[in-house]
């Protein structure tokens, strides 16, 4: 089953920023996912960060190629969705930021 399948689970509590913060932590930690921030600018406009910055192709192409035509349109929702997000990086984070941050890393590295 894909990641892009699961139904949205709400928060059921609260979350402090510290709580969001190593959220985020531990998917970067899970996936090995590094500081290094790789746009490409000059051709698909997608972004991500990863672990080695090289001169291999988009992550975000390779993967929307690899995924079924029925979740299409979820991916391509996603994609939207994190870059409207992250394009700057956020002040503060949410419940809802760090849902489609963990998604969207998932999808790439992970699905």
């Amino acid at each position: 089953m894909s990641i892009l399948e699961l139904k949205y689970i709400p928060p059921t509590r609260p979350y402090s920023q510290k709580e969001l913060l190593r959220i985020h932590e531990n998917l970067f930690k899970e996936l090995k996912i590094g500081n290094n921030y790789v746009y490409f600018e000059d051709s698909c406009h997608h972004f991500y960060f990863t672990k080695e910055i090289n001169k291999a192709p988009c992550l975000v192409c390779k993967k929307m190629k690899e995924t079924k035509k029925n979740l299409l349109g979820t991916a391509e929702r996603l994609i939207e969705e994190y870059n409207k997000k992250f394009f700057i990086k956020p002040e503060k984070l949410s419940y809802n930021l760090i849902d489609i941050e963990n998604i969207y890393y998932k999808w790439i590295y992970k699905n």
